[in-house]
């Protein structure tokens, strides 16, 4: 019979330990730590991610314009309200003013052609409605309830001043008239 003869390599821990022996365990910590870095960047990047369509979000809300609508009551023309007052309700300037600072609103201000024949299309003929343009003391000039000065390219108050100070619009022009008068007002919003 013939003796076959194995062979095999034994290995034992020595002292110094060969190099191939070290490789494969800290290989195997390289990439476990390796794969805690990569899920915590990716944790990371999931959190930013959330925040920044969070932020997208709410600023595409606030940039978004809403619409404005106008009280009951009241007609929109150009990004304002304007309420009308009934042919037989009548005021004082002051009065006017007063009822208009209640509604959150000022006699209305003409800035230009547009607005003042959007004025026009809805009031009646022959009736005068008080607007925002005064004279605030003797000898001053014609100034809007905001302090601006009239644009006298946009049409010319008719009629003297003496005592007419308030201006009050018809359809055929804008006319001074004593701010004790009583006349029917619009509002502007």
């Amino acid at each position: 019979m013939s003796r076959d003869i194995v062979y095999a390599d034994i290995k034992l821990p020595g002292k110094n330990p060969s190099p191939s022996s070290l490789s494969a365990p800290s290989q195997t910590q390289d990439s476990l730590q390796s794969g805690q870095r990569i899920r915590a960047a990716l944790k990371v990047a999931c959190v930013v991610i959330v925040l920044l369509l969070g932020a997208v979000i709410a600023l595409s809300i606030l940039a978004v314009p809403r619409r404005r609508t106008c009280p009951v009551d009241w007609k929109m023309y150009r990004g304002q309200c304007y309420w009308f007052s009934k042919n037989n309700e009548k005021k004082t300037w002051n009065q006017s003013t007063a009822f208009c600072a209640e509604k959150k609103s000022n006699l209305p201000k003409i800035q230009n052609i547009c607005d003042l024949g959007f004025l026009w299309s809805q009031i009646p003929p022959s009736t005068f409605f008080r607007i925002g343009l005064h004279i605030l003391r003797p000898g001053a000039n014609w100034t809007w309830l905001d302090g601006s000065a009239l644009d006298w390219s946009l049409f010319q108050v008719k009629g003297s001043t003496g005592m007419n100070t308030c201006a009050v619009l018809s359809r055929d022009g804008i006319y001074s008239e004593n701010c004790d008068a009583e006349n029917p007002w619009i509002c502007q919003q």
